[in-house]
């Protein structure tokens, strides 16, 4: 009886307890993470307190939870330095809220603005637990022999693939986004482990190393949690993380320096680490979050003297105890300080002093050059270099020689050097800067990914200026391995244009060789951001894109000034912009200044035909106000064609013009011949045939 008795006496204390508090939860902001706490201070005009520490809720991503009185209706939140508070104080607080009014039918609070000051703020809302994955019917990621599974907030996100873009470092999981407006402040991934571009993101496979990892990243001011299920994960994984970065690599990184499983204890081994004199201090965390991570202080391992060491760190995880020893293994490696001295600034002076590397094994200096030829000598601890030392250069443009006086460098195009010697073979490299792209047939391919287009470059971009808009060009580049044969379809939106998603064509068009568009704007802009360029081509139903490019001015293709051939050509159109190339650029007659020609053009009957004059990419069409001249069966084949910007060509030229030659074996015109032959001997006149007719030229005198 007396069991039952306290059986009743317990339970009615548990629920009288429940009913005389209230939970609330805090979802916190990137700057009020790693390592923290956080309590709440509740109060009235009487009494306060604070709550225990609050504690991750599970499945949930930076919201933390704790129970206060029943009673109060004043807040605040305060976060706390982790390796110091063991209660809520006010002394070991490091950031807070303001004061808080708790509001009916809702208990999260998300803070939204303040940093790590004093006055941070947010808003009140109703927490709703994530929707948990139902993993047993969501797909492999990558096929029936995939160990991956990934769900969005209790759903299945839009996965791509596994696969290494080539603007990733790693292999990882890539997937696509509503835009490419990324804060990756509120990313839970250190940078190290992930890459966007555009739109695109990939989650390197490094970063899954757990059998459940979640991840969150924001875009467009908005949270994407993901949970990715990796079969061969680990249940737990421990990472070493703290500073400085000479030892770790980089500092407070729970995702690096992973220690290894070794007979019961995990264990984290650096090397060759040349260090000064100094503490080291650093945490155990598990599965790379500080919810769980060891000490509650900082583990302080101190270095005594500068020189090279061996770091070694063991962690228990049944009793949670930590060793650490750091082992001298010889003196640190002093270097010469190397500096330049030349005719840089316009006279001889000395450089900064080149920064070393971490490796010990070179340094380098950047430094900011006009074009133009530079000498410049070294030297080493403030000793000259001897003459003969080796030099190596990373473009021809950029040729430093080495002679019996000073060193040369010959600048062509203006910007940032790099200057890096390398101790172990004396040798001086310099990078110099990386020539301006140009959108002038610019191989890229889907999403600048290679595995969509790339690593073949499968297609070729021009963007060019005329006017104040930008024809956009786009064809395949079938010369590097793309397997398309043709396009059917491009759209372009870009920012500020005033006929946006400019379209050629669509998915059920033909396929040409060549798709444009010309997107419009109402002045010149510096700089032109184009938010998709998407293409397709006959038989595929989706599109390939291209989104959020920014292109300078300076980087559109211009057009180069001179006379251009534009028509039909054997039945085949070729009148845009686009088509003004150097095939199709005119040169100057060898036997005749005033002429321009073109040779082997190849034309067929009914072809039109026309010239373009390019000054400052504005376009002059010859002639002016005609009708193009039309290809007869009698000038069809392959043909050099002649042009006169003066008009002045006379009899057989169309509009004085542009002359075509007539095929041979044309009907010769022999009307007159007498007439004209009196004409040569009575006025030193000389008659040539040309195209079957004779045709005067004057200047000639017969003796």
């Amino acid at each position: 009886m007396r069991k039952i008795f306290l059986f009743f006496v317990m339970l009615f204390t548990a629920v009288a307890m429940n009913a005389q508090t209230q939970q609330l939860y805090l979802k916190i902001s990137s700057d009020w993470k790693y390592p923290s706490k956080y309590a709440i201070y509740y109060f009235d005009a009487t009494t306060n307190g604070w709550s225990d520490f609050m504690t991750e809720v599970e499945n949930e991503h930076d919201i933390y939870t704790a129970t206060i009185p029943t009673g109060y209706s004043t807040i605040i939140f305060a976060r706390f330095n982790s390796t110091k508070a063991s209660t809520g104080n006010w002394d070991d607080k490091w950031s807070q809220t303001v004061n808080l009014t708790l509001e009916e039918g809702k208990d999260l609070f998300t803070i939204t603005s303040g940093g790590t000051g004093n006055e941070c703020n947010g808003t009140w809302s109703l927490f709703e637990p994530t929707p948990t994955c139902d993993w047993a019917n969501i797909a492999w990621v990558d096929g029936s022999n995939s160990k991956l599974k990934v769900c969005k907030n209790g759903e299945v996100p839009g996965v791509v693939n596994v696969q290494k873009p080539g603007w990733a470092a790693e292999s990882g999981i890539y997937m696509t986004f509503p835009s490419a407006a990324w804060d990756k402040s509120k990313f839970s991934l250190p940078a190290s482990k992930y890459a966007t571009e555009g739109a695109g993101m990939v989650i390197y496979l490094s970063a899954l190393d757990l059998e459940y990892n979640e991840i969150t990243v924001n875009c467009s001011n908005t949270d994407y949690i993901f949970t990715v299920y990796n079969a061969d994960g680990a249940e737990a994984v421990y990472n070493v993380a703290g500073e400085p970065a000479t030892v770790f690599g980089t500092t407070w990184d729970t995702y690096a320096n992973k220690m290894t499983l070794n007979e019961g204890v995990y264990k984290l081994e650096k090397t060759g680490l040349e260090l000064a004199a100094g503490a080291i201090n650093f945490k155990v965390s598990k599965n790379h979050t500080w919810t769980e991570s060891w000490p509650a202080n900082d583990y302080v391992l101190n270095v005594a003297e500068s020189g090279i060491y061996t770091i070694s760190i063991t962690f228990n995880e049944s009793t949670k105890e930590i060793n650490a020893t750091a082992t001298k293994t010889g003196e640190a490696v002093v270097l010469p300080v190397v500096t330049l001295h030349g005719n840089f600034s316009g006279e001889w002076a000395g450089s900064d002093a080149f920064a070393e590397a971490t490796d010990k094994k070179t340094s380098s200096l950047t430094m900011t050059l006009a074009k133009g030829n530079y000498e410049f000598g070294m030297k080493f601890d403030g000793v000259w270099t001897a003459n003969g030392v080796a030099f190596t250069r990373t473009n021809p443009s950029a040729a430093v020689t080495a002679g019996t006086g000073n060193l040369t460098l010959a600048a062509d195009i203006a910007g940032d050097y790099t200057f890096t010697w390398t101790y172990e073979t004396n040798t001086l490299a310099i990078t110099y800067p990386a020539l301006p792209i140009k959108y002038c047939e610019y191989a890229t391919g889907h999403l600048k990914n290679p595995d969509f287009g790339d690593a073949n470059a499968r297609i070729l971009l021009t963007l060019r200026k005329s006017g104040n808009n930008i024809v956009v060009t786009i064809k395949n580049n079938n010369a590097n391995g793309n397997p398309q044969t043709g396009l059917n379809y491009l759209w372009v939106n870009a920012t500020g244009a005033t006929n946006n998603n400019a379209t050629y064509g669509s998915h059920d068009t033909e396929n040409t060789e060549t798709v444009s568009v010309t997107v419009e704007f109402a002045a010149a802009q510096e700089s032109y951001v184009f938010n998709n360029i998407h293409w397709a081509y006959s038989g595929f139903g989706g599109e390939w894109a291209i989104d959020g490019l920014t292109v300078q001015a300076s980087e559109l293709c211009q057009l180069e000034n001179g006379y251009y051939l534009v028509g039909d050509f054997a039945g085949v159109p070729a009148w845009g912009v686009e088509d003004l190339t150097a095939a199709k650029k005119l040169v100057v007659n060898p036997d005749n200044a005033a002429e321009y020609m073109l040779e082997n053009v190849t034309l067929a009957a009914d072809d039109s035909l026309k010239v373009a004059n390019v000054v400052n990419d504005a376009i002059e069409w010859y002639a002016p106000d005609a009708a193009n001249y039309v290809v007869d069966a009698n000038h069809a084949g392959v043909k050099t064609i002649y042009f006169r910007p003066a008009g002045d060509g006379g009899e057989g030229w169309w509009y004085n013009c542009i002359y075509v030659p007539e095929n041979e074996g044309s009907a010769i015109d022999n009307t007159n011949v007498a007439e004209k032959a009196q004409k040569f001997v009575e006025n030193g006149q000389l008659f040539i045939r040309r195209d079957g007719k004779i045709y005067t030229t004057t200047g000639v005198q017969v003796k």
